[in-house]
C-alpha cells in the first residue's frame, strides 16, 4: 500500500472514532438513543440504562477505531522511515 493510501486509511479511522465519541456523547444528553447506522437497533423507548449501554458501545467502538489509528500510524512511520533510509 502506497503512502498515501496509509495516510488515508488512518485518517478515515480517526474519524469513525470521532463519530463514535460524537454518538456517545449525543447518547448521555439527549432521551435518544442514535447510533451509527451499524450498530442501530429497532426503534423503542429509550431508557437510562440503554442510554448508558449505548455509551458504553460506542466508547468501545471508539477505542477499537483508536487501536487502529495506532497501527495505521506505526505503519506509515515505518514506511516514512525506510523511505528517509533508502535516500
Amino acid at each position: 500500500m502506497n503512502l498515501a493510501l496509509k495516510i488515508t486509511s488512518a485518517w478515515e479511522a480517526t474519524n469513525e472514532a470521532g463519530g463514535c465519541f460524537a454518538s456517545a456523547l449525543h447518547a448521555i444528553r439527549t432521551e435518544e438513543v442514535d447510533t451509527p447506522v451499524v450498530f442501530r437497533r429497532p426503534a423503542r423507548k429509550s431508557t437510562e440504562n440503554d442510554q448508558l449501554g449505548e455509551v458504553l458501545l460506542l466508547v468501545t467502538e471508539a477505542k477499537r477505531h483508536a487501536r487502529d489509528i495506532l497501527t495505521r500510524a506505526e505503519a506509515i512511520e515505518s514506511a516514512v522511515q525506510q523511505q528517509l533510509a533508502t535516500r
